[in-house]
C-alpha cells in the first residue's frame, strides 16, 4: 500500500519569502497574508497583491486607463495621474436615488445634498430634508403589541411593532404567585414553585406543585406516632404515625382509689369535648366556638373488687 504522509515538522518559508514557521513536511505551502511589496517591472511602483508565488506581473497603471468618471480614455506613463475630463461625474450617490452633479473628480462623491419632501416612518408627518437623512416624528404608536395587553408606545413606528418587553404579572392558578415571564398572549405556564406536605410527625415529606398542598392528603409514614398522651399515662400504646387525633387510650386506668385498690376500668381520664350544641340563650349574631367549652373528665367508677366481711 501507500506510505503515510510525513509527520515531521520543518521550517518552511511563505510564498513571498518574508516569513517562515514550522510546518508539516507534507504541507509546506502557505501564505503569510501580507502585501507582497516587490518592485514591479516599471521600477516606479511595488506589487500590491497579497503573499503569492510567481511573477508579480506588469504595473496595473500601465496601458489604457480611464478618468475618474470613466467617460474618457487615456494612454499615459504609470507615473502620471489620469486627468479629470471636465464632464459631469454622474456616479450614483449612496442615497441610491440621485447622481453626483459635480464635475469629474478624484475620491468619493460625498453625501447627497438634494432637498426633498419626505414622510416619516409612520406616515403621519412630512418634512423637507437633505436626501439620505431619516425623518422621524414624535407621535407614539398606539397599536397593540403581540401580547394584546400593552400598546407599542414607540415613537414614529412603521407598524412593525416589537414584542412586548413587560413582565406578564398575571396571577397564576396556584393563587399565590404571579407570572414572571415576558408578557404574552394566551394562558400562563403553571407555577414552577413547589410546596411540602408532611406527615403528622414530620418524618415523611412529599413535594407537590404550588397550589396543590390543600388538596393533597398527608403521605403515609412508617414511623411510630410521637404525640404525647393526653391522659395520665406516661406513654401511649405504640401505633403508627397518622393524621388527626390519636385513638382513645385503651390501657387500664390503674389509678389509686380511696379504698386503696387500683381502678380496673379502661382509661377514662382523657378529656372529652362536649357535643357541638349551641348553648341555649345565645343570640344568633354571637359567635360560638366549641373549643371554648370546658372539657369533660370522667371520674373513676366505684371499686369492683369483692371483699369478705
Amino acid at each position: 500500500g501507500k506510505c503515510p504522509t510525513c509527520s515531521l515538522e520543518v521550517e518552511q518559508d511563505c510564498l513571498c519569502g518574508k516569513q517562515s514557521q514550522p510546518r508539516s513536511c507534507s504541507d509546506p505551502t502557505w501564505s503569510c497574508d501580507q502585501v507582497c511589496g516587490k518592485a514591479l517591472p516599471c521600477g516606479n511602483h511595488t506589487c500590491c497583491q497579497l503573499c503569492h508565488i510567481g511573477s508579480c506581473g506588469d504595473c496595473p497603471r500601465k496601458g489604457l486607463r480611464h478618468c475618474p468618471c470613466g467617460k474618457t480614455e487615456h494612454v499615459l506613463p504609470c507615473t502620471e495621474e489620469v486627468p479629470v475630463c471636465g464632464d459631469t461625474c454622474s456616479k450614483m450617490l449612496t442615497c441610491g436615488v440621485h447622481q453626483c452633479s459635480r464635475s469629474c473628480h478624484h475620491g468619493d462623491c460625498g453625501q447627497c445634498l438634494q432637498l426633498s419632501v419626505r414622510r416619516c416612518h409612520c406616515g403621519r408627518k412630512e418634512r423637507e430634508l437633505r436626501c439620505g437623512l431619516e425623518v422621524l416624528c414624535e407621535v407614539k404608536c398606539t397599536n397593540q403589541r403581540s401580547c394584546g395587553r400593552h400598546q407599542c408606545r414607540r415613537k414614529c413606528c412603521d407598524g412593525n411593532c416589537p414584542s412586548c418587553e413587560n413582565t406578564c404579572g398575571r396571577p397564576l392558578k396556584c393563587g399565590r404567585h404571579k407570572c414572571a415571564a415576558i408578557c404574552h398572549s394566551g394562558s400562563c405556564y403553571p407555577c414552577t414553585m413547589t410546596e411540602e406536605v408532611a406527615c403528622a410527625c414530620g418524618s415523611t415529606i412529599l413535594t407537590v406543585p404550588c397550589g396543590r398542598k390543600q388538596y393533597t392528603p398527608p403521605p403515609q409514614c412508617r414511623s411510630m406516632c410521637r404525640k404525647p398522651p393526653t391522659c395520665h399515662h406516661k406513654e401511649r400504646k405504640p401505633h403508627r404515625c397518622h393524621p388527626g387525633p390519636c385513638p382513645h387510650c385503651r390501657q387500664l386506668c390503674n389509678k389509686r382509689l380511696s379504698c386503696n385498690h387500683n381502678c380496673s376500668s379502661a382509661c377514662h381520664s382523657e378529656p372529652q369535648m362536649p357535643p357541638m350544641r349551641r348553648p341555649v340563650g345565645l343570640a344568633p349574631w354571637e359567635k360560638f366556638n366549641p373549643a371554648d367549652q370546658p372539657a369533660i373528665v370522667k371520674p373513676c367508677p366505684p371499686c369492683k373488687h369483692l371483699v369478705s366481711r
